[in-house]
């Protein structure tokens, strides 16, 4: 994070180059996460936890089910807290059904 005055004093040069910086750190921490998540879901299913993971094609129905909360957090943060959630879930499965397809 940079402070809008330190920002400003950038170069547009300079200011391209920490935005890429930040994309790339932000896809490799986005990894890492999956990564270490997965490595955690699997140590515990070996330590006998029963884990539960939502297909695909009832990802509608939990949507359906909590319109409510997101209704309720659109109206306290703005209609574009939504989207930019929405865009994020959507890069993310994206991001999955790629790395998937490289399988």
């Amino acid at each position: 994070m940079i402070g809008k005055p330190v920002w400003d004093s950038l170069s547009a040069a300079d200011r391209s180059i920490l935005q890429a910086a930040a994309l790339e750190s932000s896809q490799y921490q986005r990894d890492l996460i999956r990564t270490r998540n997965a490595q955690m879901v699997e140590e515990l299913k070996k330590l006998g936890m029963k884990v539960t993971e939502i297909d695909r094609t009832e990802q509608p129905i939990i949507r359906m089910t909590t319109r409510k909360v997101i209704d309720k957090y659109t109206q306290e943060f703005g209609a574009d807290w939504t989207k930019k959630l929405y865009l994020q879930l959507a890069v993310n499965e994206h991001t999955k059904l790629q790395k998937s397809a490289k399988r």
